[in-house]
């Protein structure tokens, strides 16, 4: 039993970082300080690590590369099932035969000598075929528990492509193209034309891929040309995938009148398959134009690097900062909800609104929140206190005259459902020490006046947005005019509630900020991290209390 084992050493082959943090975590959970983990990212690595050394436990992605990319070694091609290559390195290595093995993927079937099999019926197959017995077979799930025995994810919209090809060289060839272009996209293959359209029938593509001269079904292996039958099959309007861009990849002559350019009206387009390779440039083309959006539970909007970096270790992964879509962004999982933080461009109502409009339109989250740091207003608020706006104004609307600036009212309320959540979780008496657990404020972090570091937490809260930075002692008083019990004031949030209100799709939204500048002695950077710690922890106790589910139904 491995529980019993003092130092269990463990072979993790897995090339997704996402993934990879997320195994090491639950090892970590299970087997405390007794793991020894070594990881191998591609087969010639694992290979030449299994000659070497013997493992307690394996974990096996199914699909990984070939080798890690180095200078010299020529570029590092996908494997679809190499991880079946690497658990017969582990059986027939010395000792290995006593190794358990479990094997991971991301997509619902297995390839097993070319053919898909479910996940479910995986173990017992490879059981049948090569007498090998794993422990398990196993989809990585996209939902989170808490930290303690989490399972792991799958962030995004996977790519789902269905290839009709008979040929076992020539699936190969386009599968390793299409997995060099979209490393992630799940393939699902037919061999005959009657499984193709029962497929077409029963589940929606992203992309289709086929060729005409294939077997007529499973028990009748007459090869026909099914060109006549193209457009009836693939646009049937009753099919799940009427709509799906599909490409003719065949090595036959289609030079038969008018019946390719008609192709062209119903989105199919002919590739000649050649061995010279041509096909491969037009097919990454409709590849990429053909990718999904990813779709995410929850956006999360900061206007500044150390707002977004403060949730580093709240949620359940930790993405890399990458681009999505335009949009600088960097992913999480915080329980159940796909989540992804978006960094404005730059500070200020414009940037907030374009952003949050195209995060609103790209990726349709039903929550679409904002956290960071803001101004207070003296004698309403205090450093540290947490605004939960319920009314957001926009203070520098209006117009300049000889006179001075006069202001137009403009202001946007949160939804009474969403407010009414956030009502009932700031009333946990859990809450707010959870907030101020693990902040470890220095000297010059608590505010003059102040023992401790502290935090009230305010919900219906009235909230004033602009472009501009208020440095000037007595301004705030200038912004509440108008405005009973204004709390704070900041530059963003009016737009993203703004920008909610327009989606087309109904959004919750709301804003928590902390206060760094109380409107009197109390300001400064070195209440910049503290502050974006605690609303960043805030937004997470929010999306864990099921915010974003106020509209589910």
């Amino acid at each position: 039993m491995l529980l019993n084992i003092e130092h269990v050493r463990c072979l993790i082959v897995e090339d997704d970082p996402y993934k990879l943090d997320g195994i090491k975590a639950y090892l970590i959970s299970v087997f405390a300080g007794r793991l020894n983990v070594s990881v191998c990212q591609a087969l010639a690595s694992a290979t030449a690590l299994l000659g070497s050394q013997t493992f307690d436990l394996a974990i096996i992605d199914m699909s990984i590369h070939s080798h890690e990319p180095e200078a010299g070694s020529g570029s590092p091609f996908p494997l679809s099932s190499g991880g079946l290559d690497v658990l017969f390195e582990i059986v027939h290595s010395e000792n290995g035969g006593n190794t358990p093995c479990i094997i991971l993927t991301q997509y619902p079937d297995i390839e097993i000598e070319s053919l898909p099999i479910p996940v479910e019926r995986a173990k017992e197959e490879i059981l049948d075929k090569f007498d090998i017995d794993v422990a398990g077979c196993c989809a990585l799930s996209g939902k989170r528990q808490p930290m303690e025995g989490r399972p792991l994810c799958n962030f995004g919209a996977t790519m789902k492509i269905l290839i009709l090809e008979d040929e076992n060289l020539k699936y190969e060839e386009i599968a390793t193209h299409v997995h060099t272009v979209i490393p992630d996209a799940t393939l699902q293959r037919e061999m005959n034309w009657l499984d193709y359209t029962q497929a077409l029938a029963n589940a929606k593509f992203d992309l289709i891929l086929l060729d005409l001269l294939v077997p007529r079904s499973a028990k009748d292996g007459t090869i026909e040309d099914h060109h006549e039958q193209l457009v009836e099959a693939t646009r049937h309007y009753q099919s799940k995938s009427f709509s799906t861009p599909a490409i003719v990849l065949t090595r036959l002559s289609l030079d038969e009148g008018d019946f390719v350019c008609n192709l062209n009206f119903v989105d199919i387009t002919v590739i000649p398959f050649t061995d010279h390779g041509e096909w491969r440039d037009a097919l990454k083309r409709k590849l990429l134009a053909a990718q999904p959006n990813k779709k995410f539970d929850v956006v999360i909007v900061c206007a500044l690097e150390k707002e977004a970096d403060a949730y580093k270790g709240l949620g359940d992964t930790w993405g890399q900062v990458t681009t999505i879509s335009g949009l600088i962004c960097r992913e999480m999982q915080v329980g159940q909800y796909k989540t992804v933080i978006v960094r404005t461009q730059r500070m200020g109502l414009v940037s907030a609104a374009v952003t949050a409009a195209l995060a609103l339109e790209r990726f349709e989250p039903r929550l679409i929140c904002m956290s960071g740091i803001c101004g207070g207003v003296a004698g309403e608020s205090e450093i540290y206190d947490l605004l939960v706006t319920q009314f957001c104004h926009q203070h520098d609307a209006g117009k300049w005259s000889a006179s001075g600036f006069k202001a137009e009212h403009y202001d946007v309320q949160l939804e009474v459902a969403v407010q009414n959540k956030l009502v009932e979780l700031a009333a946990d008496s859990q809450l707010l020490a959870c907030l101020l657990s693990g902040l470890d404020a220095g000297k010059t972090e608590v505010p003059e006046g102040k023992e401790r570091v502290n935090c009230n937490i305010k919900t219906g809260v009235p909230t004033s947005s602009g472009s501009a930075v208020i440095a000037e002692d007595g301004k705030t008083t200038t912004l509440a005019v108008g405005q009973r019990k204004l709390a704070g004031f900041d530059m963003e949030v009016y737009s993203v509630f703004e920008a909610a209100r327009h989606a087309t799709k109904r959004t919750a939204f709301f804003a928590a900020k902390a206060v760094v500048d109380d409107g009197g002695k109390n300001k400064g950077d070195s209440f910049h991290r503290i502050a974006c710690l605690l609303s960043a922890k805030f937004v997470v106790a929010t999306v864990r209390f099921g915010v974003a589910d106020v509209f589910k139904d």
